[in-house]
């Protein structure tokens, strides 16, 4: 994590100079996650879940965790609009049993102008933290699942223009192992 106070405007007249001052720091998730996945030309891609038994009608929160293993930076999105065939806003698919579930067509998601194509180097991971609940499949959401069921995340990016001589962009899909999670049982 990486915070970077800056000075709003210019200094007045008779005001000491302002040095912007940089703070980093690194946090621990305590919870389940999956194995990374394969390398896919560099990106790995794991899913997270933390440690709290799901319980019914709570939505489950999860993350998607992106690692560069590659020889070099990479850059790619992992939310905002494009006119690739991928899922948007997130870029990702939430899968249960094996199946796709389809993002719900009312997301509030902002996504900042500056998100687009962050750099990502090499040995650093990424996450994106989201709500099962963002999916459904036939009108049902995550939430109302009971029993055993597997969860998994398929990553995908493709933009819609880039530029050809930049050998930072990483196109492709990933698909996450997945983690077997207890909805609990019907009540």
């Amino acid at each position: 994590l990486r915070l970077l106070l800056r000075r709003l405007g210019a200094a007045g007249a008779g005001e000491a100079p302002f040095v912007p001052l940089e703070v980093a720091t690194g946090f621990m998730m305590s919870g389940t996650t999956s194995p990374w996945s394969v390398a896919v030309d560099g990106l790995r891609a794991r899913l997270a879940l933390g440690t709290a038994q799901p319980r019914p009608g709570v939505p489950l929160a999860f993350a998607l965790q992106l690692r560069n293993d590659s020889d070099r930076e990479r850059c790619f999105n992992v939310l905002g609009v494009t006119l690739a065939p991928i899922p948007q806003p997130f870029h990702f698919d939430l899968l249960v049993d094996g199946e796709p579930w389809a993002q719900r067509e009312d997301l509030g998601v902002t996504i900042s102008w500056g998100g687009s194509f962050v750099p990502l180097p090499i040995g650093t991971s990424r996450a994106v933290v989201a709500l099962a609940d963002y999916w459904q499949r036939a009108g049902a959401r995550p939430s109302s699942l009971r029993g055993k069921h597997r969860l998994a995340l398929r990553f995908h990016f493709e933009p819609t223009s880039w530029n050809l001589a930049d050998n930072r962009l990483w196109q492709g899909r990933i698909d996450t192992p997945p983690l077997e999670i207890d909805f609990g049982s019907a009540r």
